[in-house]
């Protein structure tokens, strides 16, 4: 049970923080040439009250890829789980919870009576105080200095803990095996260690000369 004070949101964005660094490590392994899964996340299903669940869902390309797609996202999660993350990676997460913060202030008038009317009974149902979007940005400038990778990963390890994932698979049509081929490929993945990251070289721009600056003018008489 999580009571609804500022240690608490602090923890919450922490943890979705992680969750944003995690899900765009996942989105450039699907985006590549070659790979098994058309796309993959995690999410938490925490809530202030008493409510709590992590989950990881994915989505191969086709029936054939179901293992090398399971494989992946589990390595790549507790790939991040024991090695944590970049410098890079968390201001590029930073600045897009920032972002966001700041955009809800700017839509703020367009929001509807009945939104706003249904945050506030959202609120009340989920023993947590409603706030306006100019305060949780007021809130969120004063906390963000105190935010670190350090923290997200230690809310990310929370969330998932040490036990074993239950496993859930759908497909459309019968996997070879069944149920013990699923269960045996699963051992085998869990039994791997997943490998220490390798960080990726940011290339310069190519296109740095774009010749002599052209110029025009007009005269007057």
């Amino acid at each position: 049970n999580y009571p609804d004070v500022s240690q608490t949101r602090r923890k919450f964005i922490l943890r979705g923080l992680a969750q944003s660094m995690v899900n765009d490590r996942l989105e450039r392994i699907a985006r590549r040439e070659g790979s098994p899964m058309t796309g993959a996340s995690i999410s938490d299903s925490s809530t202030a009250k008493s409510f709590s669940a992590a989950s990881l869902e994915a989505n191969a390309k086709d029936n054939s890829k179901w293992r090398d797609t399971l494989e992946i996202v589990d390595m790549e999660l507790r790939r991040a789980l024991q090695y944590g993350f970049t410098d890079e990676e968390f201001a590029a997460s930073l600045a897009s919870t920032t972002e966001a913060y700041n955009r809800a202030v700017t839509q703020e008038g367009a929001r509807r009576s009945a939104n706003i009317v249904n945050s506030i009974v959202s609120s009340f149902d989920g023993d947590s105080v409603y706030s306006s979007n100019e305060d949780d940005l007021a809130w969120f400038n004063q906390i963000a200095p105190s935010l670190n990778k350090e923290d997200a990963l230690k809310e990310l390890r929370e969330t998932w803990g040490n036990d074993l994932p239950h496993l859930f698979m759908t497909s459309t049509a019968p996997i070879e095996g069944g149920e013990n081929a699923i269960k045996h490929a699963w051992q085998q993945i869990r039994a791997k260690q997943p490998p220490a990251p390798v960080r990726e070289i940011t290339r310069a721009w190519d296109y740095t000369n774009f010749g002599t600056p052209s110029f025009s003018y007009s005269r007057q008489d």
